[in-house]
């Protein structure tokens, strides 16, 4: 019994130790999860940031603004209207103005339909202011042709002085000049016999006019 004991002792001897010679495996250091809540979080709260700054200024400001602009509208609307209107009426009274002034003229003018001449009676001679042509046209013996009116009457006086009656030609389309006339006649023929008289009383520089 003591061999068989021994022998089996040194069998168990010579045996590996299976659980003393075997390495366990080594567990590593287990891997514990990042902390990636903080990081979400934080990039969450980014983009809500970035979304209400959006929309704040895409329509939070422009809802804003358009009351402003329609008040800027209709002001700017308002104000020409009553400026037009001075503008229109000193328009008009600058046209009244302007328009004052012509009608002078016209009330001291002797208008020629009215009548073709106009007798006006001097201590001696006879002056006649003849306005424009009659029906028929009649010869008159020049003896003077002046600018204006005023000249042609200071004339006119110096034959009027003589005894003469003067015939005082308004001027009529593209003359200007006022003619003195002391002879009026219907024919040229009769014209032509009083002007060789008048020459021999008064210049050879007279002529004469179909009036």
């Amino acid at each position: 019994m003591v061999v068989s004991d021994k022998a089996a002792s040194e069998k168990e001897k010579d045996k590996p130790a299976v659980n003393k010679g075997l390495i366990k495996p080594v567990r590593g250091s287990e891997k514990r999860p990042k902390k990636q809540s903080p990081v979400l979080f934080s990039i969450v709260l980014l983009i809500v940031i970035i979304l209400s700054v959006m929309a704040y200024f895409l329509y939070y400001l422009p809802t804003s603004e358009e009351p402003a602009k329609g008040s800027q509208l209709t002001e700017e609307t308002s104000f020409p209207v009553p400026v037009e209107a001075e503008g229109a009426a000193s328009v008009e009274d600058e046209e009244l103005i302007d328009v004052e002034p012509e009608l002078i003229p016209e009330e001291e003018t002797i208008t020629p339909s009215q009548e073709t001449s106009t007798e006006i009676q001097s201590s001696t001679g006879t002056l006649y202011a003849v306005n424009e042509p009659g029906e028929r046209p009649a010869y008159h013996i020049i003896v003077g042709s002046v600018p204006n009116e005023s000249l042609a009457r200071q004339e006119a006086e110096k034959f009027l002085i003589q005894g003469k009656d003067i015939w005082m030609l308004i001027p009529q389309g593209d003359t200007k000049n006022y003619r003195l006339s002391v002879g009026s006649y219907s024919t040229f023929g009769a014209a032509s016999s009083a002007l060789e008289e008048a020459k021999a009383e008064l210049d050879d520089s007279i002529w004469i006019l179909k009036y």
